[in-house]
C-alpha cells in the first residue's frame, strides 16, 4: 500500500501499525510471527521509539504500534512499515501467506 500526505506546515502525525485479530489468544499467536521493520529517510527505526496499546473494535482485538513524529523539516520525506510474516496467519477471518506487507508513505511538507 502506497499512501501520500501534503502538509502546508509542519505538523505532529502518527506512524502506526495496527493488526486486529478475533480474540486475544489469536492476537498473541498472531504476533510471535509478525517481524516489524519501520523505516524513515532511510534510516531504521528502532522499535523502542514505539508504543502499543490493544483495544477492541468491532468486537476484535487491535494491537497498535505507534509513535509520533514531529518537527518536519521542509521537504519531501519517505515512511515504509515492514511487517514480515514468518508463517500463514489466521486472523479468525482470513489467512495472510508468509512474505512481507509493505506500507510506504511520502510527506511532503512546504517550506
Amino acid at each position: 500500500m502506497t499512501y501520500s500526505l501534503i502538509l502546508s506546515k509542519p505538523e505532529t502525525l502518527i506512524w502506526v501499525y495496527t493488526w486486529c485479530a478475533a480474540d486475544a489468544d489469536t492476537l498473541a499467536r498472531n504476533f510471535e510471527s509478525i517481524q516489524l521493520k519501520f523505516m524513515l529517510d532511510g534510516e531504521s527505526v528502532s522499535a523502542e521509539s514505539f508504543n502499543a496499546v490493544e483495544t477492541e473494535s468491532e468486537g476484535r482485538l487491535c494491537r497498535l504500534i505507534y509513535t509520533s513524529l514531529s518537527d518536519w523539516p521542509a521537504g519531501e520525506h519517505h515512511l515504509s512499515t515492514t511487517a514480515t510474516f514468518t508463517a500463514e496467519l489466521h486472523d479468525g477471518s482470513a489467512d495472510f501467506e508468509p512474505g512481507d506487507y509493505v506500507l510506504d508513505y511520502t510527506v511532503y511538507v512546504s517550506p
